[in-house]
């Protein structure tokens, strides 16, 4: 009777082809080290979610001193760029449709005489929504630094009345945030990109594997030779395992040096938890491999199995309790969503396995069902 457990010899043999095969194309090398590379700097500098330097345009009807020290709170700070002043209300229609400013700024007459006199003085501010997310940063930014104006003149005007200690509020609530204190969102956007550009890379890299084979016609003297379906499957994954760990080395290196985001917990730990992902997801692409019939094909195939649902489903780019119920059962079945989680929680909380143990169980299940499912996927070709 065959013995059922791996032969080391077989497997090594396996990777030794591998790896030979790989490095007789020093070109292909260069471009798989490159590539999770110039994805990580182009996402990561193209797709920052903060809002700063929002173009401005002022219209002062007023031209006090109060209304130019109101202008001052938007054009001092890095939320707001005043890029010109107008100076009537029909310049407004133009300068929003031509989209040279996001926001104008209109304040109008007796503005200054109005806060002299102890009254309110109403402030336009027109935001241009054509751009949901600049527009809701605008609205927050401007009620913001008109909260900051009021609250400076309250406080003039009690001490310009002998009032020393203003009156207190009844609560006083001072939030402390944890984990991502400056709420930069490229703290909680790179670990997100590492799990997306990971699952991207290696379920492509191996989807081109048995593929090379029929397509070099090597693929009968593989089914032919003793090598077993579980044996193939390790050593055509454990190369690109090695592979794809110096990309991770690389691109978190980027995201601390370019982006200053750096690993707060265990890095032992992530290593191990990538190790599992990258097991999945690589056999993921053995199994696009072995069911896509060219190259092409299974490109295109990894490219629609991979990069679609690591962006839209995994909680990289959208809160999965917001989608519908269908998409939320659908995403159970991406790793890149548990990787995801288990990313931020190192990066940003510094925390440890018991933190996140059922993340990882179930991204270790559906790794062992990826690799289960590409062995199952080969047994005809191999038997």
């Amino acid at each position: 009777m065959k013995s059922s457990s791996i032969n080391p010899r077989r497997l090594f043999a396996v990777m030794k082809k591998e790896f030979i095969t790989l490095f007789r194309d020093p070109m292909s090398l260069a471009v798989m080290l490159a590539m999770p590379i110039f994805m990580i700097v182009l996402y990561g500098y193209a797709a920052t979610l903060d809002v700063n330097h929002i173009p401005i345009s002022i219209l002062d009807k007023d031209k006090t001193v109060e209304s130019r020290n109101f202008i001052d709170r938007f054009v001092s700070n890095k939320y707001f760029e005043n890029v010109s002043y107008i100076y009537s209300d029909q310049q407004i229609p133009v300068i929003l449709d031509k989209g040279e400013a996001k926001v104008i700024l209109n304040i109008p007459h007796k503005f200054g005489q109005a806060i002299r006199g102890g009254k309110t003085a109403t402030v336009q501010a027109l935001v241009d929504g054509s751009d949901s997310t600049w527009a809701q940063s605008a609205v927050g930014y401007v009620q913001s630094i008109g909260a900051q104006f009021n609250a400076d003149l309250i406080r003039l005007k009690l001490n310009q009345m002998g009032v020393v200690q203003p009156v207190r509020s009844p609560v006083n609530i001072i939030p402390r945030i944890w984990y991502n204190e400056d709420l930069r969102s490229m703290d909680f956007f790179i670990p997100g990109l590492i799990a997306v550009v990971l699952m991207q890379v290696s379920a492509l890299l191996t989807s081109l594997t048995m593929i090379s084979e029929k397509e070099q016609g090597t693929i009968e003297s593989i089914i032919v030779s003793p090598i077993r379906k579980y044996e193939l499957i390790l050593g055509k994954i454990l190369p690109y395992v090695i592979i794809i760990f110096v990309d991770m080395f690389l691109i978190t290196a980027c995201g601390y040096f370019l982006f200053n985001v750096a690993v707060k917990g265990s890095y032992l730990l992530l290593l191990f938890c990538a190790f599992i992902f990258l097991i999945g997801t690589m056999a993921l692409g053995l199994f696009i491999s072995a069911t896509a019939t060219s190259s092409q094909a299974a490109m295109q195939m990894a490219a629609a199995i991979t990069l679609l649902p690591a962006m839209l489903l995994s909680g990289f780019s959208f809160p999965i309790e917001n989608m519908p119920f269908a998409l939320q059962i659908v995403s159970l079945f991406v790793p890149a969503r548990y990787f995801i989680d288990i990313l931020r929680a190192i990066y940003l909380k510094g925390v440890g396995l018991t933190c996140f143990w059922d993340n990882f169980i179930l991204m270790t299940l559906l790794s062992v069902f990826f690799v289960v499912l590409s062995i199952v996927k080969f047994k005809k070709r191999l038997d």
